[in-house]
């Protein structure tokens, strides 16, 4: 080989490694356009993602302080009846306390009642014991006077 072949050849080589190189370069530039557009695409949807989960756990904590405000209500609701109940069982305590205290008095006075009426039966019996001695009495002096009949003796 003389010196003109392998200039030559060394001349082609350098084209083919030329070209391999540009070829590698331009593979390279793809490789690196399509890692850069990957990458774009990942960033993009894991911002995706992050909106998604922001708007599901903003969604869940709308739903939670809704339902947590709907239980507090609810509670409010719950403690007002309580309150009523109790205030309603507070005067139902005293009416009933008002009732025993009428149905003591009542019977107070009907046992006050009971025992006049005994005492005044007690009485009466006392006066007719004592109207009938002194009825009879009255009948033995009259059976002793001379003017006295037979049917006055009764």
């Amino acid at each position: 080989m003389d010196g003109n072949q392998a200039e030559t050849i060394g001349q082609i080589v350098a084209g083919i490694g030329l070209g391999l190189l540009l070829l590698a370069q331009f593979f390279w530039a793809q490789a690196k356009e399509k890692f850069l557009d990957w990458r774009k695409r990942r960033v993009s949807i894991v911002k995706s993602v992050q909106r998604i989960e922001e708007s599901t756990v903003n969604a869940h904590s709308t739903k939670l302080r809704d339902d947590v405000d709907d239980l507090a209500s609810r509670l409010g609701i719950v403690e007002r009846t309580v309150t009523a109940n109790s205030e309603g069982l507070g005067r139902i305590e005293k009416t009933l306390d008002q009732l025993v205290s009428i149905t003591q008095d009542t019977s107070d006075r009907l046992a006050n009642e009971e025992r006049d009426r005994y005492a005044l039966g007690e009485q009466a019996r006392l006066d007719h014991a004592r109207f009938d001695r002194e009825l009879r009495h009255l009948k033995s002096r009259v059976g002793r006077c001379p003017a006295a009949s037979s049917d006055d003796k009764d």
